[in-house]
């Protein structure tokens, strides 16, 4: 009986194949930055940037769609939100 673990989960082995579908990981640092402001009791501000230094990196390989290979990071994100209570 097959588990709903499959072959599309990465190796994270030493040695690439010609498909790019297994090969090394290599380490990488995010930095991620997050502030709040209330200007008063209900109403508040949040901003937020996820990989601030825009960091290229990948944390798993694909082996069929969307084609085999490296899948990439997320790139800077930069988030804000406005929030009044009641």
């Amino acid at each position: 009986m097959k588990s709903g673990l499959n072959s599309s989960f990465a190796a994270n082995t030493k040695a690439p194949n010609a498909a790019a579908t297994v090969a090394r990981i290599p380490n990488y640092n995010l930095l991620d930055i997050s502030a709040q402001f209330k200007p008063t009791p209900s109403v508040y501000l949040k901003m937020g940037v996820q990989n601030a230094t825009n960091v290229r990196y990948f944390t798993r390989r694909a082996g069929g769609y969307p084609g085999p290979g490296a899948m990439p990071g997320d790139g800077r994100l930069g988030v804000a939100a406005l929030g009044v209570t009641f």
